[in-house]
């Protein structure tokens, strides 16, 4: 299956450090339904050491094939917010509620902690993260299935019950400018290593990388990379945007 995507993100200062983001894609498919989707999001700082967000976005699940056939959507309800307690530590909740078009629903919790062991303009941090899902209607095992692999009444995507997760990261960024305040146009690349334990006792891991270069105060470009491997499944994401600003 092929699509072609257009995005429009609209982003404004709403106040002092507090900033708004409205977002709208149209998605056309080869072999599914066209979508209007898009977000709104509002997020900034609370204060000198607290950091909050509030948004709202709806997606196509892409899980599978079938879902993206079927066009299944999802609007998700998110709220965030970290504290930094000390100049290295940092550590947040979130939470999550997911609306899916084929009257289902899911919600879920994150808790993590992130220690800096080096700052800036050389990054290097170490994560931990505990992640918490569950949903109303899981997977159907006991109806015929159709010509996409799913039952009729089936969630053709992952939507677990009672589902936690631990996440060990290490992640590293690069600012490749010469000024120690940062002031210069951001050029930067980034790596992400993960290990992933979870409630099922798989083993997942992760290595990411992405370059972020800005030629001007309007056009930027980016490419990224992830693989994850696991014993029952193998990922591999690549991509590259042009981004140009108003």
């Amino acid at each position: 299956m092929r699509g072609r995507q257009a995005s429009l993100t609209y982003r404004r200062d709403m106040f002092a450090e507090v900033d708004l983001v409205v977002s709208a894609t149209r998605l056309s498919l080869t072999d599914g339904p066209d979508h209007l989707l898009g977000g709104v999001e509002i997020a900034g700082d609370l204060g000198d050491w607290v950091r909050g967000r509030l948004g709202y976005r709806r997606e196509v699940v892409s899980d599978t094939l079938a879902a993206l056939k079927r066009g299944i959507t999802a609007d998700t309800m998110v709220a965030e917010v970290a504290v930094n307690p000390l100049p290295r530590l940092a550590v947040g909740a979130g939470y999550e509620f997911i609306n899916f078009s084929d009257n289902n629903l899911s919600y879920g919790y994150d808790l993590w902690l992130s220690y800096l062991l080096l700052t800036d303009p050389t990054r290097l941090a170490l994560r931990y993260t505990y992640d918490f899902k569950d949903v109303r209607e899981g997977m159907t095992k006991n109806y015929p299935r159709l010509a996409d692999g799913f039952a009729a009444a089936d969630h053709p995507y992952w939507a677990p019950g009672n589902y936690w997760r631990k996440i060990f990261e290490v992640l590293f960024r690069h600012q490749l400018t010469d000024d120690p305040f940062l002031r210069d146009i951001p050029r930067y690349y980034t790596l992400r290593y993960a290990t992933i334990y979870d409630s099922q006792g798989y083993v997942i891991q992760t290595l990411a990388g992405a370059f972020s270069l800005e030629w001007s105060a309007r056009l930027r470009t980016e490419a990224k990379v992830e693989l994850t491997s696991s014993s029952e499944y193998q990922v591999r994401e690549f991509g590259f945007s042009l981004i140009y600003r108003w």
